[in-house]
């Protein structure tokens, strides 16, 4: 690339040093910044578990996302449904109803 556009450009091979430079020097800034900022990273239970035991604070009473999880997870009787499918709901009725995590 440096030949294309040394060659038809017009651009001389100290101008595309100078702008190579100060390319690397914003990356180089960048890079820094960054570094700098970054939050550290979330701790987790020791277990290797990042859920909590405690219930999620939610503006929505349970019996109302319990219900919605049941409708959710409903099928129709006259529809036939992939096997895998019928696991996931089983288990998405699971934790609606409190008996799976």
């Amino acid at each position: 690339m440096r030949f294309f556009l040394v060659g038809t450009s017009g651009i001389r091979p100290e101008r595309l040093a100078q702008l190579k430079d100060q390319h690397q020097a914003r990356l180089d800034e960048a890079f820094q910044t960054t570094e700098t900022s970054a939050s550290p990273p979330p701790e987790q239970k020791k277990s290797g578990s990042s859920v909590s035991d405690a219930p999620p604070l939610t503006g929505v009473p349970l019996p109302v996302l319990s219900q919605m999880g049941q409708d959710l997870t409903q099928v129709p009787p006259d529809f036939t449904l992939h096997p895998k499918l019928k696991r996931f709901l089983a288990t998405r009725q699971a934790m609606t109803a409190g008996t799976q995590g």
